[in-house]
């Protein structure tokens, strides 16, 4: 990054801290939406009286800016307004993960056919072609909302979420819900560290242990979480932790735009932004669209309202023909016992928590009935209980009991005893041969009752993410050593290899946030095993592999180049 850059950074760092001072939920993000986004860059200006490049902010900038961060904390605190607040829609995209052991999935479905039968067998075959139909990728819906609305609901997350914590603690639920929470740090082999799913793993694996491996571990899994909040049992936890009868003008405001919301699918926004260009989008080309969508269109959609109101036009009318034609809608909302909330915008996270309250306390005290340890990251249950059917089949009946009370559309993935990749599971830790072979899988590690390993899904999902990013950097280098040949620029041994700075930053120990330095760092203090360091030393191995051929590639292109000019 050039001396230039930093400066420009440094200025915005400043700017930043300078609204959180004020407003402590702030983030400043510029991604697209149909409103402009509260952005500080405009501010930050060349400094003319001096003759090197340096970036300043003059004292009529920062007035404005002060006008600004104090109009929008008046706004957030101001109920009336909050409450006459017109939301915007949210804008839909799916992210898709590839899953790397579907192959291994698909063999397995296969020939547990041969072996089962009836409704078994029946169950096996229908999973076998739903596994066949959807491929590798799996797809997660996500809904953001637009910048003004996402401030509404970062700030008042953190009102919430005061009053969440103080719910909980009351209840004894404090070390019962992992996810979406800061949580106090925790003291392992004499050293404080803050929780994250190292530490959580450790604390279930620690349990199993303590019982000699003479238990059950009960893993259970929500089917499709956020699609299937009840809305009606959500308005009541939502007012309980606000300790009052019904919700506040503006907090119902907030409710409904969180219920009966709408969104537009980015392809949409894409189209109409390209459809009078030189190159038009077609609708056939938008249903094969990628991430290259988001290079079609600009980070600002609209720069006003009317721009806005003009889209929302032009989709009535070209839509008018089809269920879409007022943006799609939360399907859950028309239903008779209505449900679903979108993935994605400030408040979801927070607000399972808060629905799941009353299935919390209940599966602690079950927990505490017969002897047992709950706990749940989100829609991930995870039970340990003594190694007795009775109380496992009560486990089982209850759960399924709670969950139901939460909303008549909320399922839990039933245990399938022949299934070996079911998402509920029951890991019984005194046949070790089985446990062995079939370990316990937990926040991304993998126990078998004496050793833990990272989850391979995981680090195979981060080599082939390093991987692609070899990749770009290779077309890059290629693509300037191309440039410079023709421009007749001499070219050092340097330029000749990849640039390695960025890769060993983002993608090793070197580099001080990322998944590999962050495994060093904890599985060092927390776990100390050499399975997981052996793990992590492959990784390193393949990576400078990539890097090694990427080399070499780059080399023959240059020898090529150096021949045909010659």
């Amino acid at each position: 990054m050039s001396k230039k850059q930093n400066d420009y950074n440094r200025q915005k760092l400043i700017l930043t801290k300078q609204v959180t001072e004020i407003i402590p939920t702030f983030n400043l993000k510029s991604f697209a939406h149909f409103d402009r986004p509260l952005s500080f860059g405009r501010y930050i200006e060349k400094d003319k009286s001096n003759t090197k490049i340096k970036y300043i902010i003059t004292p009529e900038s920062q007035n404005k800016i002060k006008q600004q961060i104090n109009s929008l904390y008046l706004f957030l605190n101001s109920p009336e307004k909050i409450t006459k607040h017109a939301f915007y829609p949210f804008i839909a995209f799916d992210i898709k993960d590839r899953r790397s052991n579907t192959i291994n999935k698909i063999k397995y479905y296969e020939k547990k056919q041969f072996e089962l039968s009836g409704d078994e067998k029946n169950k096996c075959t229908k999973i076998l072609e739903e596994l066949k139909k959807k491929g590798i990728t799996k797809k997660r819906p996500i809904r953001y909302a637009s910048h003004i609305d996402g401030y509404i609901y970062a700030h008042y997350a953190s009102l919430l979420n005061e009053k969440y914590e103080k719910r909980i603690q009351e209840l004894g639920l404090s070390d019962v819900v992992l996810a979406y929470r800061k949580l106090p740090p925790v003291l392992i082999n004499n050293t404080e560290i803050r929780p994250n799913n190292c530490t959580m793993a450790k604390e279930v694996f620690e349990e199993i242990k303590k019982r000699e491996n003479n238990c059950y571990a009960l893993a259970f899994d929500i089917h499709s979480f956020y699609d299937y909040i009840d809305h009606q049992n959500l308005y009541k936890e939502w007012a309980k932790v606000l300790e009052v009868d019904k919700l506040p003008s503006d907090h119902l405001n907030i409710f409904r735009s969180l219920t009966k919301y709408c969104y537009i699918d980015l392809k949409e926004v894409c189209y109409y932004l390209n459809k009078d260009k030189e190159k038009p989008c077609t609708q056939a080309d938008c249903a094969k669209c990628n991430k290259k969508i988001y290079r079609k269109i600009p980070k600002i959609l609209f720069k006003n309202a009317e721009k806005f109101r003009r889209f929302k036009d032009w989709y009535k009318n070209f839509y008018k023909d089809t269920e879409r034609k007022k943006f799609h809608k939360n399907e859950g909302f028309y239903a008779t016992k209505p449900y679903g909330i979108p993935q994605g915008s400030a408040m979801s996270a927070l607000l399972s928590n808060i629905y799941m309250i009353p299935f919390d306390f209940a599966m602690k005290n079950l927990a505490d009935n017969v002897g047992g340890m709950y706990r749940r990251y989100c829609d991930d249950i995870m039970f340990i209980c003594p190694h007795d059917e009775k109380i496992k089949e009560i486990i089982v009946s209850k759960i399924k009991e709670f969950i139901h009370e939460r909303g008549e559309s909320l399922e839990i993935h039933p245990i399938e005893e022949w299934d070996n990749y079911s998402k509920s599971q029951c890991y019984d830790f005194t046949n070790s041969i089985k446990i062995k072979q079939h370990p316990l899988q937990y926040l991304g590690f993998y126990f078998d009752g004496e050793k833990v390993r990272i989850r391979e899904g995981s680090l195979a999902k981060y080599l082939r993410k390093s991987k692609r990013a070899v990749i770009a950097m290779k077309f890059n280098a290629i693509k300037k050593l191309i440039n410079m040949h023709k421009q007749k620029i001499p070219i050092q041994d340097k330029q000749k290899k990849l640039y390695r700075h960025h890769l060993y930053e983002q993608y090793t120990h070197l580099g001080k946030r990322n998944f590999i330095s962050y495994a060093y760092r904890t599985f060092d203090t927390v776990f100390n095993t050499s399975v997981i360091k052996q793990q992590i030393k492959n990784h390193q191995k393949r990576l400078n592999e990539l890097i090694e051929q990427a080399d070499n590639e780059i080399l023959k292109t240059n020898e090529k180049i150096m021949k045909q000019s010659t």
